[in-house]
């Protein structure tokens, strides 16, 4: 065996014995809510079109919740910070958020005839109000105040809204179906809040 070969297998096992001091019980036991977490999202995901048929505002509430909770779970695992309380919170948004949702795109599909209109208001009225919504969910639940983010993190989130979300209201209102729509707005969701963690 080559000299210089020795040298490189000692580092790598240094290298690997230090990783191991690292190695974090917490963080491996979060690994495993987060796939339970995930196997709950699949089941609901399965079941959607049974609970859809039962009650549509329960299968946007129970999407939605699940895929707030699991953005969040993954946010806090990349952040490495735990808090129950955030859980509690984004699980609760997500149950209003998921209803109201559903509310919204059964509105826009029933009463705009066209799919251009239908684009349109949901990029104009419906970004703002969501956003608004999240805000002042925010600001009740953290007890601060209104004025005051609206005035600095609300534009900031719409500039992040409409980094990502015309394209996926393209995708939803020209090229899907009407029942798909909300599952990818909540995937989309899971997917903007993880871009979100690692650009912010």
């Amino acid at each position: 065996m080559p000299e210089e070969v020795l040298p490189y297998h000692k580092e790598e096992k240094r290298l690997a014995a230090s990783e191991y001091e690292k190695y974090d019980l917490i963080r491996e036991r979060f690994s495993y809510v987060i796939a339970l977490q995930v196997f709950l999202l699949y089941i609901i995901y399965i079941y959607y079109d049974h609970i859809n048929e039962y009650h549509p505002l329960l299968a946007g509430a129970l999407l939605g919740a699940q895929t707030s909770c699991l953005a969040q779970s993954l946010n806090q695992f990349y952040q490495r910070t735990i808090s129950l309380s955030k859980h509690i919170k984004f699980y609760i948004y997500g149950i209003f958020n998921g209803a109201a949702t559903t509310l919204w795109i059964r509105l826009l599909v029933s009463k705009v005839d066209t799919k251009i209109m239908r684009f349109v208001y949901d990029q104009t009225f419906g970004g703002l109000m969501f956003q608004f919504l999240f805000i002042l969910y925010n600001c009740i639940w953290e007890r601060q105040d209104l004025y005051t983010h609206l005035r600095t993190t609300y534009i900031q989130s719409l500039k992040y809204y409409y980094m990502m979300w015309p394209l996926v209201s393209y995708l939803c209102f020209f090229h899907m179906r009407e029942d798909l729509i909300f599952p990818l707005n909540c995937l989309s969701t899971l997917i903007f809040t993880l871009l979100l963690t690692l650009i912010t």
